[in-house]
């Protein structure tokens, strides 16, 4: 099973000087495989930041109760590169039905010439929260 929330999700790389880069971009997630599938522009600012440094951290949160939360942190794989073969074209066809409904196909269509990478983002670990009861960690002593 895949999915898509709708909701962008900000993804977190390393920049050269060490500093976090955040942008918000679109996602998939396999189940199958439990990796975060990202199409991304070949321009993109912080493509370099991956292809240096692989580790990035997503953080994925609902914004209604129970406000349940996923950090995930872990490793970026290069599964396509622009200018190969468009593997990214079936994955970024469901996000784009996903995020923004029946245009979907025309927006992959009219934008299909530029050229993009597949990323898929190979979780190290994830810590989730729902609800909105404290942690006990907070609250005892310790």
């Amino acid at each position: 099973r895949v999915s898509s929330s709708g909701s962008t999700v900000p993804l977190a790389t390393v920049a050269p000087d060490g500093s976090p880069y955040i942008a918000p971009l679109w996602y998939e997630w396999n189940e199958e495989d439990g990796g975060f599938y990202f199409v991304i522009r070949e321009r993109a600012g912080f493509m370099p930041h991956i292809l240096r440094d692989p580790r990035v951290c997503l953080s994925i949160a609902s914004e209604t109760p129970p406000y349940a939360r996923c950090t995930i942190l872990g490793k970026a794989e290069i599964l396509g590169r622009p200018g190969e073969p468009e593997t990214w074209r079936p994955i970024a066809e469901r996000m784009a039905r996903a995020y923004i409904g029946e245009r979907g196909a025309g927006y992959i269509d009219g934008t299909a010439q530029f050229p993009r990478w597949l990323v898929r983002i190979v979780p190290d670990s994830m810590t989730t929260w729902r609800g909105g009861a404290w942690a006990r960690r907070y609250t005892e002593g310790g």
